[in-house]
C-alpha cells in the first residue's frame, strides 16, 4: 500500500538564444578574471616567460624502442620463471576439486565456554580521570562501545604532576 513517489518532470531545456545569452555572460566573467590575474601577475614582477625545453623526436623514439625491448625481455623472463616454478603458479583448484582427506584433526575444548577474566580494583581517585580518558578515546574513534564479555586490559600510570591526566 506504499505508492511510489511521483517523479517530477525534468525542467525544460533552455532555448538556443537563452543558452547563447548565458554563454556570453560567462565569457565576460572569465575574461574579467583573466585580465585581473594578468594584472596581478605583472604587478608581482613575474612577467618573464617560462622556459620550455625543446622536444627531441629522435630521443623520444629511442626511449620508446628501449621501453619495448625491456618489455619483451621481461615477458621472456616471466615465461622462464613460470615454467621453472609451475607448481607455484598453477591455478587454484575449485572448492569441489580440493582433496577431502583428513590430514589432521584438532580437538577443541568446549567452544561455548567463556574466558574467565580477572579485574583489578582501581583507586577511587581515578574514577573521573577514567571517564575523561574513555570519553576522549570514544570521541577520537580509537574505541567504541561493545557488549563483548571479553575486553582489552588497560591500566593507569600515575604522573609526577598531579594536574596532568595519567
Amino acid at each position: 500500500m506504499n505508492p511510489l513517489p511521483c517523479a517530477l518532470p525534468s525542467p525544460p531545456k533552455p532555448q538556443l538564444w537563452e543558452q547563447i545569452k548565458i554563454t556570453k555572460v560567462d565569457k565576460k566573467l572569465v575574461l574579467v578574471e583573466l585580465l585581473l590575474m594578468c594584472h596581478d601577475h605583472q604587478k608581482s614582477g613575474k612577467h618573464t616567460p617560462e622556459y620550455v625545453k625543446p622536444f627531441n623526436v629522435a630521443s623520444a623514439i629511442h626511449n620508446h624502442i628501449e621501453f619495448l625491448a625491456n618489455k619483451n625481455a621481461l615477458r621472456k623472463h616471466e615465461i622462464h620463471i613460470k615454467s621453472n616454478f609451475t607448481q607455484i603458479f598453477e591455478p587454484i583448484l575449485h572448492i569441489d576439486e580440493l582433496p577431502n582427506d583428513i590430514i589432521a584433526k584438532i580437538h577443541l575444548k568446549n567452544a561455548e565456554k567463556t574466558i574467565k577474566t580477572h579485574s583489578y580494583p582501581s583507586p577511587w581517585k581515578y574514577k573521573e580521570v577514567w571517564q575523561i580518558l574513555i570519553q576522549q578515546h570514544l570521541d577520537a574513534g580509537c574505541i567504541h562501545h561493545s557488549s563483548s564479555p571479553c575486553a582489552s586490559p588497560t591500566f593507569i600510570v600515575p604522573k609526577a604532576n598531579p594536574n596532568v591526566l595519567p
